[in-house]
């Protein structure tokens, strides 16, 4: 009796291809799908705009300079105001960020650099800078931002711009503080257009910086030198 042998086939091979080319054109095609019907989550839509905060500066104070070397350190601030975002509080609690526009900057930089250039302005102080900027200082202003950002209280109304600060001067050769303030300036904007809430911000600003070159001069003036 003969044994009958069966010789397989390639068919199953040709199939298992044939499945395999199926299964990624399927992928193929649900992966066209899912990219057309995502594409606004996909696509990030143009860059912001990025805008620079400007500030009206302090008058020259009159009288002597102060023989005083002093640097503003670096901010600190929350982890929602640590970017460049500009920030907006829906709610009282709620915290977006605006879709048209950017800050140039990070705020703590920002902040660093217009506490820096509203003290220089004054002329009162023989040097202020940063701790980069090669001076020997002798006292330190350090700022922790509690609040930068736009507060929206009604619908319908355009919102405050709201700037908060603590500062805290140091004496660097004694490390004793010298003094300590909290500054909180806010304007209504105009409107709700990247142009007027810019504004506000430059207007909360400016009173923030004056408020602050008034005290830092008040208290070094009546410190020991």
């Amino acid at each position: 009796m003969n044994t009958a042998i069966a010789i397989s086939r390639p068919r199953s091979v040709l199939s298992f291809a044939a499945a395999n080319r199926m299964h990624a054109l399927f992928a193929l095609i649900l992966l066209a799908f899912a990219t057309a019907g995502c594409g606004k989550i996909l696509d990030p839509g143009p860059p912001l705009n990025q805008v620079l905060l400007s500030a009206r500066m302090p008058a020259k104070v009159q009288g002597p300079t102060l023989p005083l070397q002093l640097v503003v350190s670096q901010p600190t601030s929350a982890n929602d105001l640590s970017g460049d975002r500009i920030a907006a509080l829906m709610n009282g609690y709620e915290v977006r960020y605006l879709d048209s526009a950017k800050w140039a900057n990070a705020v703590p930089d920002m902040v660093q650099r217009l506490l820096v250039d509203s003290l220089e302005a004054t002329g009162g102080i023989a040097g202020v800078g940063t701790d980069d900027s090669g001076l020997d200082p002798q006292v330190r202003l350090s700022c922790d931002i509690k609040r930068f950002y736009l507060r929206y209280q009604e619908p319908g109304k355009a919102p405050v711009a709201e700037i908060s600060l603590r500062l805290r001067l140091i004496d660097l050769r004694s490390g004793k503080a010298l003094g300590n303030t909290a500054i909180d300036t806010a304007q209504q904007s105009a409107g709700e257009s990247p142009q007027e809430l810019v504004a506000a911000f430059s207007i909360a600003a400016s009173k923030a910086l004056a408020q602050n070159s008034d005290w830092v001069l008040a208290t070094l003036a009546k410190a020991p030198q």
